[in-house]
Formats: structure tokens, sequence, C-alpha cells
């Protein structure tokens, strides 16, 4: 199997392949890991596929998982749909802010609800963003990179280390 590749693991999550060399692992490790969770198996196989040449990538196909690995594993944001079974992307983004172990995470809603409404549902629940499937990769790759690196510069803040 290729370093990089996606690894399926119970509960259909995935997680990127062990690194055959020491430098490749300690790349891995200083690189972001992004959570996918969509509950339609082509649309988060196509966002890790993606996502993966340049994260590393934890995917769930519901809301209920999602919290789970949230609680286990070390996640720098999360793209979630909002409509799947247990538990939607709406109350995974109430249940995130709840957290405060988790409540710093970015949070980007994927979804087909495209009504003002819906968006307006999505930012109540402090949702960092909010985009309508069918989706721009371009954009989507963007919102992650923008929220990261705003994370980043938050925590070199209150650490003292200000970036310019």
């Amino acid at each position: 199997m290729a370093t990089g590749e996606l690894l399926p693991q119970e509960g259909s999550e995935s997680i990127i392949a062990e690194p055959s060399s020491n430098g490749e692992r300690n790349m891995l490790k200083s690189r972001k890991t992004v959570l996918i969770v969509d509950d339609d198996d082509e649309i988060r196989s196509f966002l890790c596929e993606e996502m993966a040449l340049i994260y590393n990538v934890i995917d769930c196909a519901d809301g209920k998982t999602a919290y789970q690995t949230l609680n286990k594993e070390r996640v720098d944001i999360v793209v979630s749909d909002i409509m799947m079974p247990e538990i939607d992307g709406i109350e995974l983004c109430r249940l995130i802010r709840q957290n405060v172990r988790i409540s710093h995470l970015p949070i980007i809603l994927l979804t087909a609800k495209g009504t003002d409404r819906d968006r307006i549902e999505g930012l109540q629940a402090t949702a960092d963003a909010y985009v309508t499937k069918p989706f721009n990769l371009a954009l989507l790759q963007t919102l992650i990179s923008n929220l990261l690196l705003r994370q980043e510069k938050l925590r070199n803040t209150f650490k003292g280390n200000e970036l310019p």
C-alpha cells in the first residue's frame, strides 16, 4: 500500500497510512488533521482523497461517530454535512461548541440545504462557514486553509509568538 493511501477502519473511518521513513512520519505529524463527516460515501471518499494530498484525514459517516472521534483524536478542523443519521451537522456543531476541550475547532458545514434560513441556522449553531453542494473544491480548500491559518495565528498570539 502506498504512503498516504487511505486505510479503512472500524466504523467507516479512515486514516492516513503509516509512512515508511522517519522524515515522512515527522512531516505527517506536522500536517493539520481534517475530520470529514458525511453519510454519502461517494462525497466523503472524494473529500478524503482530495484533502489527503494536503492534510491528515479522518472521516466518519455520521455525527455520533464524529463526536466520539473528536473526543479521542487530535483534530484541527471539522468539515461536516448537515443531514445525517444519529446526530446531524447542526447538533454536532452545537456539541462541539459546548465541549470546552474542542470548542475552539473551526467548523465548516457542507450541505445541500441552501436557503437563507438554512444558512442562518448553521451560522447560529456557530459554524465558521457554510458551503452549499454542489461546491467548488478550490473554495472549500481555501476556506480550510484560511481557518487553519487563523487558528494558528490565535494560538501564537496567546503564546506570545505573534506571526506577521
